[in-house]
């Protein structure tokens, strides 16, 4: 499970085959996910403060960069360039995806900002929510907002795959 695998005895480690740029198709691969989703959404490792994954500062990626590494997961040293950009673009992802989900569950609209920004989630100081909550009210964030249900609501056929990566998917049914 994911809070083991800091827990893990003195001298293991978890081995996440890489395939080119992204792990291959094993069960590893949904551990590494719940990892990096734990790390994503640990708001002492990343702010909520930055309105994109892009204007995150390198040192706060770095550090979850050591995290990944102190955490005992293992990969080919020839595949370490791409597993540290697959991870961070992963983490990138679910740290989009957290702050969209802190946002849907803590913001009120029948509150104003000042009543929502007094009521924080735990984790997260009042002033980084209060910038969060700003960058959520300007006028271009809502527009984009709006656009992006529109282009949704385009598509014809909706992902019906499940939390799983395709490539592990494809493994599973080419098995049978």
């Amino acid at each position: 499970m994911v809070k083991e695998i800091y827990d893990l005895p003195l001298g293991d480690k978890v081995v996440i085959p890489f395939d080119g740029n992204q792990p291959s198709a094993t069960n590893v691969d949904g551990l590494l996910g719940g990892f990096l989703g734990r790390l994503a959404a640990y708001s002492k490792m990343f702010s909520i403060c930055f309105e994109n994954w892009h204007l995150v500062l390198n040192s706060y990626k770095n550090r979850a960069w050591n995290d990944v590494i102190k955490a005992k997961l293992l990969w080919d040293p020839i595949y370490e360039t791409a597993a540290k950009v697959y991870m961070m673009k992963d983490i990138g992802k679910k740290w989009k995806e957290n702050m969209l989900k802190l946002f849907c569950t803590y913001y009120d609209d029948k509150k104003s900002r000042d009543e929502n920004v007094k009521n924080p989630p735990l984790s997260i100081p009042e002033t980084e929510w209060a910038t969060f909550i700003d960058y959520r009210l300007k006028e271009n964030t809502k527009n984009m907002c709006k656009r992006n249900v529109e282009n949704r609501s385009k598509l014809k056929i909706n992902h019906t795959g499940g939390s799983k990566k395709l490539k592990r998917k494809r493994a599973e049914i080419v098995s049978i």
